[in-house]
């Protein structure tokens, strides 16, 4: 008995040994499989990598798509798909080495014509400078890509998804090159990410990430409360109201301008008088201790302050309230007594709704009867990204490029995303040099420029950048901040101890 007792308690102590060696030790493969529940307040606008228009979607996607090359923490460039570069002496021949080894989802290997393939599809869905592909021409493992004018700035849209060539079934089952790929999407319900266990990088930790759809930011907060879901952006609002020893708030820049979007072909919207007098009128720092108690950065730039090399700093306080200058030129357009705006707003937003709430507030003291008129987010995209059907709205304009011609675009006047419906000979003109002007130190005044010319056209109600406040469950930590909107990346997330 007693050689019994001691040969258990040995085997006792054994497992110990082996357990303390499972936490520090052992591949994350062969621990217990790991979920992280993230909560999230949009549906996916499409699968498919290249019609995806919403934000939200096109974070989530950083975890399963990648580029030639992959946006860092700094803003600066990483190789992914491709592990270097050259580029001739104007910037209208890019010569890029294809890495080897690299698999897609589906386990097919990737090859220098599926970037062929991809580079098309970018052209096709209008990713900006794509359409100045000239010609694609592949060596080996070696791709180079001529341009039809120079690009000095072409290497920052390299970032756009690489897909296989003989797959079309992005829309329903996407296949990427990502840490992540999307096993399972149940709409209206939840997405479903798995390791991609063939990842050329990196492992991940997290085994599966579950992005649960909620209905609204309150529901959010609701599951997060419950230990329904581990992680979700809260508004600065909701914060007292999770509990601090199981939840770190992690604070970040969201990297998209707040607007109060105005629809320049409405009338009288069409007035620029009209416009800078809303300007006057609304007060931004108000917003910000109303809706966001004091956490957002002021910012009246159609550039995200993110982007400080390019950032035209002296357009702050460009419009302070003013509410007698608001009066006067409303008087000056023949809107003496103001006129009626509404104000239609994506209702899963509740900062943008709350938004609304405070500016329909500030324009009352002009004469401008404004009215919210809430909508779902197919609805929004249909009626005002997609159409002219809106006079106001708010909304965020995500950053999505370290390349600030990328932003600026959508206020070109053939630009499709340009839903201010704004249309301007001279930014036209001032945008077509910036993006082939081959010194620096010009591109940036140009860039500067650019958005002065917004500004002075009162084009919309330039706001604020909101604080991106994000609610982590202590069992894990790793959150990333980028100088773009809505990335999370899922693999950067580790567990704790």
């Amino acid at each position: 008995m007693k050689k019994l007792i001691t040969l258990l308690l040995s085997l006792a102590l054994l497992a110990t040994l082996l357990a303390g060696c499972k936490e520090k030790g052992k591949p994350a493969t062969e621990d217990p499989a790991v979920t992280l529940r993230y909560g999230v307040t949009t549906e996916p606008d499409s699968l498919d990598p290249f019609l995806a228009a919403g934000a939200d979607t096109k974070g989530l996607f950083f975890n399963v798509f990648e580029g030639l090359f992959k946006v860092g923490t700094d803003g600066g460039l990483n190789p992914a798909i491709a592990t270097d570069y050259t580029v001739n002496g104007d910037s209208t021949v890019w010569t890029f080495t294809i890495r080897t080894g690299v698999k897609f989802h589906n386990g097919a290997e990737l090859t220098p014509e599926d970037v062929e393939f991809s580079l098309g599809k970018a052209a096709e869905a209008g990713y900006y400078s794509f359409d100045k592909i000239a010609d694609v021409a592949i060596d080996g493992n070696v791709v180079t890509v001529s341009l039809s004018e120079p690009n000095p700035e072409f290497l920052t849209v390299l970032t756009s998804e690489v897909v296989p060539k003989d797959y079309a079934d992005q829309a329903s089952a996407p296949v990427g090159t990502g840490p992540y790929k999307l096993e399972s999407y149940k709409p209206q319900e939840s997405l479903t990410f798995v390791r991609n266990e063939e990842y050329w990088g990196a492992e991940p930790e997290i085994d599966t990430v579950v992005v649960q759809i909620q209905a609204s930011q309150t529901a959010l907060v609701t599951s997060l409360q419950s230990g329904n879901i581990d992680a979700a952006t809260v508004t600065a609002a909701s914060i007292d109201q999770l509990d601090a020893s199981a939840y770190d708030i992690v604070t970040q820049n969201s990297n998209g301008p707040q607007i109060f979007v105005l629809n320049n072909t409405y009338e009288p919207l069409t007035d620029v008088r009209v416009r800078q007098a809303l300007n006057y009128a609304v007060n931004r720092r108000e917003i910000i201790d109303i809706v966001g108690s004091g956490y957002g950065v002021q910012s009246e730039s159609p550039l995200f302050p993110g982007l400080s090399k390019y950032y035209n700093e002296n357009l702050y306080d460009a419009y302070p309230t003013d509410l007698e200058t608001a009066r006067s030129l409303l008087a000056a357009a023949g809107y003496p007594n103001g006129f009626d705006l509404e104000i239609k707003i994506p209702s899963n937003y509740d900062v943008h709704v709350q938004t609304g709430e405070v500016i329909v507030s500030q324009l009352q003291k002009i004469g401008v009867n404004a009215t919210i008129k809430t909508i779902d987010w197919n609805t929004w995209l249909d009626d005002v990204n997609k159409g002219a059907n809106y006079q106001a709205s708010v909304i965020t304009i995500s950053g999505r490029s370290v390349n600030p011609l990328v932003e600026l675009k959508r206020y070109t006047s053939t630009s499709s995303s340009n839903f201010f419906h704004y249309t301007s000979a001279e930014f036209d003109d001032v945008y077509s040099r910036a993006g082939s002007e081959l010194d620096a130190a010009k591109r940036v005044s140009l860039y500067k420029e650019l958005q002065q010319i917004v500004s002075d056209d009162a084009v919309s109600v330039y706001l604020l950048d909101i604080a991106g406040l994000t609610a982590l469950n202590k069992s894990f930590t790793g959150l990333l901040s980028y100088p773009i909107y809505g990335i999370i990346d899922f693999a950067a997330l580790k567990t704790v101890g």
